[in-house]
């Protein structure tokens, strides 16, 4: 399976991976033992939250199936279902008269569309466009997936047209945990 996550995420988990270290290693050289349990009980808070809103969301799809994967729902299709995305807030799966927008594949700010040059069109079928989407363009984070994804959908010979959409369980839990853990953190 092909996987699509957020580009923040890697810098997310390097710097909350630092964030902790340095924060532990400083308390057990201060020698604070005693607020040591506090300290990670707040750390968890954040790692936690960084995981479910930075990590969980993700894209994966192969020649049958796509599955999106936000922090609180998850989408499940086959190729048949899928007809087609859009790019205006973010990638979103077009389904049965429906919308369900992925949180891995955001589109790009006012300022970064500000900066789309027609030199970055060239060669592309977005060149000769009066008006175009933002989130469109290949080197935007749901331009780059929509490319991808328009390309692994246009390559499936499924023929099933079964899409759902559920909760995602983890992402349920792992909210509760960050609520309960900022509970701890604060009292």
């Amino acid at each position: 399976m092909n996987v699509i996550r957020p580009t923040l995420a890697r810098y997310a988990v390097i710097g909350t991976a630092l964030v902790t270290s340095i924060a532990v290693v400083s308390a057990l050289i201060a020698g604070k033992y005693s607020e040591l349990p506090n300290l990670l009980t707040m750390l968890a808070f954040f790692d936690l939250a960084v995981w479910l809103f930075f990590i969980e969301p993700r894209i994966k799809y192969d020649e049958n199936r796509l599955e999106v994967r936000n922090p609180l729902r998850v989408f499940k299709g086959d190729w048949a279902a899928v007809k087609g995305f859009e790019t205006k807030f973010g990638l979103t799966i077009l389904w049965s008269g429906r919308k369900f927008v992925s949180w891995s594949a955001p589109s790009p700010s006012r300022i970064q569309a500000r900066r789309i040059d027609k030199h970055e069109l060239k060669g592309s079928d977005l060149q000769d466009l009066e008006f175009i989407e933002p989130g469109r363009t290949p080197n935007s984070a749901s331009g780059s997936a929509l490319l991808e994804l328009e390309s692994a959908r246009e390559a499936s010979k499924s023929v099933k047209a079964d899409a759902t959409v559920t909760m995602n369980w983890f992402g349920v839990a792992g909210l509760l945990a960050i609520i309960a853990l900022g509970y701890l953190a604060l009292h």
